[in-house]
């Protein structure tokens, strides 16, 4: 619905190197260049998403992730930014943050997100809905915002300059 929509889709995506702080807390995981940092078949990319490796919590850290949303349409960028994932109380809350400082409205797909218990997933859901002005909508909701799409209702709307 959002390809059928023109709404451009950013996968970010994480890969580590040795180097990478959080590999103390966390062990290897997602290694550059290894199949697990590769996104899943179910997921993959077409024509036109873009992806952006990171290596950090969040995907603004480090990252073009912000140069490449203020770059869209045009240039005009995006106000709105529609979060789905794993680990909504570490990547997605980090992330949302940063999304949060950088004045972008965001929304966080419910159903489309997750963490490794429903406790953590409760909590990081609470602590963005508390402290970042996110708006939480299942992915039925999205979707179907995204269907009806009219200069009222646009889920993703270019950055007023």
């Amino acid at each position: 619905t959002a390809r059928k929509n023109n709404i451009p889709i950013v996968y970010c995506n994480d890969s580590h190197v040795p180097s990478d702080r959080e590999l103390k807390i966390w062990g290897a995981h997602a290694m550059k260049d290894t199949e697990g940092s590769e996104i899943i078949d179910e997921l993959k990319p077409h024509g036109g998403d873009r992806i952006v490796l990171k290596n950090s919590y969040s995907a603004f850290y480090n990252t073009e992730l912000k140069n490449i949303l203020d770059s869209l349409y045009n240039g005009q960028g995006v106000e709105t930014i529609i979060f789905t994932g794993i680990h909504t109380d570490i990547c997605v809350k980090h992330s949302a943050y940063d999304a949060f400082l950088s004045g972008y409205d965001i929304i966080i797909a419910e159903d489309g997100i997750a963490s490794p218990t429903i406790r953590k997933h409760r909590h990081g859901l609470d602590y963005m809905k508390s402290n970042y002005l996110v708006q939480v909508k299942s992915i039925k909701k999205i979707l179907d915002d995204l269907r009806v799409l009219n200069p009222s209702k646009v889920a993703i709307k270019r950055r007023k300059k």
